[in-house]
């Protein structure tokens, strides 16, 4: 057989190794970028984290960290934070999103917009509403003052949300402590340091099991 009546089929298994190395290729990009979005994500909570946990510090509060909470034996819920003071509970949800974002607080979806692409995100005002009412329902009938703060990182160009609830703080990374002092004059105390140490105890004491968490986790994969 002479050499030119086997080269097609070299050709062919050539091609075809080419064709698997790109394939293995594009995973470990795609990997590599899952875990770098992943990292941003982690980084831009910490350091908010960060900053909650020093605040509750110099007014005497509470913060407490991301966590799994279950209630009502099936009722499972994922929180970003718990802001806890004399004066009101704050719900933290902590968007780590680039570009300039804008919206609607009643609209299901908000625009992100980076240069002359716009796509669609999750309203996260609406996203967090659902843990207010989780958290609400977990109380069984304790009344406490609830603040839904949403926070976005200075991965965030600018923020421009109409018609935000009273009831709503919505803001950057580099305004928070600002804006929580401030909203914090404006509203009554409503415990002290005994009262607000009970609600974080009775917060922690309805953390979800391991195998709550498993699950809530296997369905939020899911979706």
């Amino acid at each position: 057989m002479k050499w030119y009546e086997i080269l097609p089929s070299v050709i062919g298994i050539l091609l075809v190794v080419a064709a698997i190395i790109l394939v293995f290729v594009i995973i470990f990009k795609r990997k590599n970028i899952d875990r770098t979005i992943k990292k941003f994500g982690k980084d831009g909570e910490e350091a908010i984290g960060s900053i909650l946990i020093s605040y509750a510090k110099e007014n005497k509060g509470y913060f407490i960290k991301p966590t799994i909470l279950a209630y009502n034996k099936n009722k499972v819920y994922e929180i970003d934070g718990i802001l806890i003071t004399d004066r009101a509970t704050f719900i933290v949800e902590i968007k780590n999103i680039s570009g300039h974002i804008y919206g609607d607080a009643k609209d299901k979806m908000w625009v992100k917009k980076m240069g002359e692409s716009h796509f669609d995100i999750t309203n996260a005002i609406l996203q967090n509403e659902k843990h207010l009412k989780h958290y609400d329902n977990m109380l069984k009938g304790m009344k406490s003052p609830l603040v839904s703060l949403v926070v976005f990182t200075n991965r965030a160009r600018t923020c421009k949300i109409n018609n935000i609830p009273q009831h709503v703080l919505l803001l950057k990374e580099d305004n928070l402590w600002e804006t929580l002092t401030r909203a914090e004059t404006s509203l009554p105390k409503v415990r002290n340091k005994k009262q607000s140490k009970e609600l974080k105890n009775f917060i922690l004491e309805n953390k979800a099991n391991n195998s709550q968490q498993k699950l809530h986790k296997k369905i939020t994969r899911g979706k």
